[in-house]
């Protein structure tokens, strides 16, 4: 579901503070088993919040922490759980998956922030149609996948705030 589109200021501020930070991200976990087989194996991640919710780049990627303080403050949802940056390399793929095989996920809502959509990038996410620019609350539970045909890197933002008790 969209929430809203980026302005174009944001947009660019997002993608130059991307473009600064490329030796940020990393593999996605560290764990032996998920490196062979977790969903997000083949692309790189920069984690802004973890699962064991430390916070890391404080002084890094203003443009999007602004945003998502704005979308918690409009939904009074204030407390944030994991908080990720993916970037998806030319020739890689998100495997079909649902994130709904642990309790964490019953406990938040998803959200996307989509920029720009290479010709290439193939999305499937049953039920939902994504657009460029846009922040969206991604239904994390119905099945999804990215191949990336394209000659470009492709980057989600997914952050996810905890519903309210």
């Amino acid at each position: 579901m969209l929430i809203r589109k980026l302005t174009p200021d944001e947009k660019k501020d997002i993608i130059i503070e991307l473009n600064e930070n490329l030796h940020l991200f990393g593999h996605h976990s560290s764990s032996a088993d998920y490196l062979k087989a977790g969903a997000l194996r083949e692309g790189s991640t920069v984690w802004l919040i973890d699962e064991a919710k430390v916070i890391y780049h404080q002084d890094k990627f203003q443009i999007i922490r602004k945003i998502m303080k704005e979308i918690s403050d409009s939904y009074n949802f204030p407390n944030f759980g994991r908080v990720y940056i993916h970037r998806l390399a030319p020739g890689n793929a998100i495997p079909i998956h649902t994130d709904s095989n642990r309790p964490y996920y019953n406990l938040i809502n998803r959200y996307h922030i989509y920029l720009d959509i290479p010709q290439g990038l193939e999305i499937l996410h049953a039920g939902y149609t994504i657009e460029e620019d846009s922040i969206m609350l991604f239904n994390h539970k119905g099945f999804h996948k990215y191949t990336n045909k394209s000659n470009q890197n492709a980057f989600f933002i997914v952050f996810d705030l905890y519903k309210a008790q």
